[in-house]
């Protein structure tokens, strides 16, 4: 039987060698298309159009999918809307930002209403002549800190390995044990056909004996773990109630804290509004430093304007990015083109990035042709050739734009592509395509 299994093997690879050889003879070498080229005044190439341009489409921020104004196939223009983006919360963050411009502006106002009023009681104090002195100060109470943030739940734990290895040698020992029997019947088998000895069938009784134990061991053992792992589960699980009972005990006296803080702020909010009092009593005292004190107000109403300022171009370059966001609402195409690849449906939540369309340009078409090395220099950027598309009957003029400088992969050829026109798009992506080029005679060197 072996020996006829190898005949046919050997008959098979000898009709597969002729088949090969046979294609081989058929196709054309690259030699015989040099010389056709070099004893004609033209060449023909085939090609394959391919897009001229292909763009993908995802949006720039996260969120859900709330509409899809297009279908696979269809053709959009530049700027056209494709999709768009559910708002969320969007429109009450821009409400909220607008809101946060005019809360700050206000502030600003009211701030430098006070420093005027402050500065206007200086000035009048230059006009008075007092000798009473006043020497209290006021020292700055300290903020209190926060207390720490409350800690996280702990993490639920999972997998055990143990478990897992003991039911791998569960099934290991069973396929040893199915092989070790599939060889004790085959051993007795032949014992009774008198083709083995009784040391030989003792030898696989033997081994089929230890399987069996070996198997019954691991059953065993995958109990003992199975137990285990419901004890470490148990154990995990009355850890995780003990570290959840102490987060809400944290959490409470964080509350405490926070209490506690808030009070200690309002007090430090009256020490602070006293200390200023006695200090604007002791400048207004003190006629000697009233233009001094003039001066610091006069800098401070300047520092505290601009700080008004610039927390109102905060402010608004926040609404302005919130916007942005809003404005990113909308996907639209960049491109021409139909829509040739569509992911994404209404309701999905995708993430910034994500491509969900693909836009194919087939206004214009490139034509990728392979030419030997041997005619790669007579071929130009600018060059005109004629593309023909066989199965629609379709010529058109074409030019070339890309002569490559490196060869095809283990190919002695070189690519170049041809552009040509396509407004009407009787022309796809795919289609094979033929260019006729006219050779170009070269000069001969004088001897």
């Amino acid at each position: 039987m072996q020996f006829k299994k190898l005949g046919a093997t050997i008959c098979s690879i000898a009709l597969l060698s002729i088949g090969i050889t046979g294609t081989q003879a058929a196709k054309p070498t690259l030699k015989q298309v040099e010389a056709q080229a070099n004893s004609e005044e033209g060449i023909t190439l085939s090609g394959r159009a391919e897009p001229y341009e292909e763009v993908l489409v995802s949006p720039s921020i996260e969120g859900k999918i709330k509409n899809v104004f297009t279908d696979l196939g269809s053709y959009v223009e530049q700027g056209q809307k494709l999709a768009e983006l559910d708002e969320g919360d969007l429109a009450a963050e821009v409400k909220q930002a607008e809101d946060q411009i005019k809360i700050v502006e206000a502030q600003g106002n009211l701030t430098a209403l006070e420093q005027q009023i402050a500065l206007n009681q200086t000035m009048a104090s230059l006009n008075q002549t007092t000798t009473v002195s006043h020497n209290t100060t006021t020292p700055t109470p300290e903020s209190p800190k926060l207390p720490a943030a409350a800690p996280a739940a702990p993490a639920s734990s999972s997998g055990q390995p143990e478990l897992e290895a003991a039911k791998n040698a569960v099934k290991d020992a069973e396929l040893t044990l199915n092989a070790v029997t599939e060889e004790w019947t085959k051993t007795s088998e032949l014992f009774e056909a008198g083709d083995v000895s009784q040391e030989e069938i003792d030898q696989a009784a033997i081994a089929k004996d230890q399987a069996e134990i070996e198997l019954e061991s691991a059953k065993k053992k995958v109990e003992v773990e199975t137990v285990r792992a419901e004890t470490v589960k148990a154990s995990i699980q009355q850890k995780y109630e003990e570290e959840k009972k102490k987060y809400e005990q944290e959490k409470a006296k964080y509350g405490q804290e926070k209490a506690k803080y808030e009070q200690d702020r309002a007090k430090y909010e009256r020490e602070k509004t006293k200390y200023t009092q006695e200090a604007n009593q002791a400048a207004q005292k003190k006629n000697n430093t009233a233009q001094d004190t003039m001066k610091l107000q006069k800098e401070s109403s300047s520092v505290t304007s601009q700080m008004t300022q610039i927390s109102v171009e905060n402010a608004k370059a926040e609404l302005e990015a919130i916007r942005a966001r809003y404005n990113n609402l909308q996907i639209v195409a960049p491109v021409n083109g139909f829509i040739t690849e569509k992911k994404g449906r209404i309701g999905e939540v995708v993430s910034s990035g994500l491509p969900l369309f693909v836009i194919t340009n087939l206004d214009k078409l490139y034509i990728s042709i392979d030419v030997p090395e041997s005619m790669i220099n007579r071929w130009k950027e600018d060059q005109s050739v004629k593309v023909e598309i066989p199965t629609q009957k379709i010529k058109v003029d074409g030019k070339v734009v890309y002569v490559g400088l490196m060869s095809n992969e283990n190919k002695q050829t070189y690519p170049v592509k041809v552009l040509i026109d396509n407004a009407d798009h009787k022309i796809k992506g795919g289609m094979k395509a033929v260019v006729n080029w006219k050779v170009e005679k070269e000069d001969k060197k004088p001897q």
